[in-house]
């Protein structure tokens, strides 16, 4: 793998839109994130990500939630590129004070590109059952079965993978969420089962009414023995190969107003590993509430 270093300019814009009715829900999210490559060959790359939200009260206390998403992820003259279209669905029954049964499933269609075309098609099974343990404190433990197929002009693959997941969330004068999960993974053409840990953080804390810390951390680490005649490119989502670590501190301005910035670095490693995007970053935002 040849590594390249250059400077990376971007502008992230996003707008929101939330409506809330007499037992339903509806939100909008569009996020567009041009990137521009100050490298021997100058490129633009954009980020494209929009979904839809859309909840609703269901008879036996059900609260039904439907998840519509699109994106599109293009790097200039590189050959790679990602676009995808998904479409989830969530139940979840509060029928009990202290526990929440989850039921959630999603299906993805979409295709890379990196030389020659890639398509893709990905699902994702899950129950989960969220405890209240007491005020403020939340146990979530749960099942997923995610499965992954990728069909090129030469061949097909399949993947499964399966396995628990944990995640505790508290909410005092701070806010703390850590989430895990360990998944099995059987992959056509792979002689053993690998295995797979992700892990998220999200540490949170107010200071002084008007200025807010937060620190996030996410990662996927992999104990995959890959054959070394194996071809196909593409084993895994680019959202399932993201490592993330940042600092992001904020001040209100007003009720409506803030600022921010936030630091940190990102690795994202793509096709086994052949390809890999990863950088420290430093953005200055402004956000506006109407």
């Amino acid at each position: 793998m040849s590594n390249q270093e250059f400077l990376v300019t971007q502008l992230d814009l996003k707008t929101s839109y939330r409506l809330l009715g007499n037992g339903y829900g509806i939100q909008s999210n569009v996020r567009w994130q041009p990137q521009f490559y100050f490298s021997d060959v100058q490129e633009l790359a954009n980020r494209i990500h929009a979904d839809l939200v859309l909840k609703k009260v269901l008879p036996y206390k059900l609260i039904g939630q439907a998840n519509f998403r699109v994106q599109r992820d293009d790097v200039g003259n590189n050959p790679f590129s990602f676009q995808s279209a998904e479409v989830g669905i969530n139940l979840n029954w509060q029928r009990f004070s202290k526990l929440a049964p989850s039921l959630f499933f999603s299906y993805l269609g979409g295709e890379y590109r990196f030389i020659s075309q890639t398509d893709i098609t990905a699902t994702q099974l899950g129950f989960s059952i969220t405890q209240i343990l007491k005020p403020g404190f939340k146990l979530l433990y749960g099942l997923q079965l995610h499965t992954y197929e990728s069909s090129s002009l030469s061949e097909i693959q399949q993947s499964f993978r399966y396995g628990p997941q944990f995640k505790i969330s508290l909410r005092r004068n701070y806010t703390l969420d850590i989430t895990y999960r360990l998944l099995g993974m059987d992959i056509d053409g792979f002689e053993s089962t690998g295995l797979e840990n992700y892990f998220r953080l999200v540490i949170g804390k107010l200071f002084a009414d008007s200025w807010s810390l937060f620190i996030f951390a996410e990662g996927h680490t992999r104990n995959l023995d890959i054959p070394s005649d194996y071809s196909q490119a593409a084993l895994f989502l680019p959202s399932e190969s993201e490592n993330r670590f940042y600092i992001k501190l904020e001040r209100e301005l007003s009720s409506r107003m803030a600022i921010h910035l936030k630091s940190g670095y990102q690795r994202n490693d793509l096709l086994l590993s052949n390809v890999r995007f990863a950088g420290l970053q430093a953005v200055l935002g402004f956000s506006y509430k109407r």
